[in-house]
């Protein structure tokens, strides 16, 4: 299944829900951690190129206004 940011959206939550329960060991919570992290990061990514698209179609030049 490819990624896609809402699919990653939907893991982190469903990941914190399961570290906020309780029941994960310290070695799954910091696996857990771990995918937690590259899915926020394909996510920052995501929104990133979002915004520069919707800039340059918008005609802005600076991508940081």
């Amino acid at each position: 299944m490819e990624m896609t940011f809402e699919n990653a959206i939907k893991e982190l939550d469903e990941i914190v829900a399961r570290m906020q329960d309780g029941s994960l060991t310290l070695d799954q919570s910091l696996k857990e951690f771990e995918r937690a992290i590259g899915l926020v990061r394909f996510c920052n990514e995501t929104l990133t190129l979002a915004e520069q698209k919707i800039r340059m179609l918008g005609g802005e030049e600076d991508v940081h206004a």
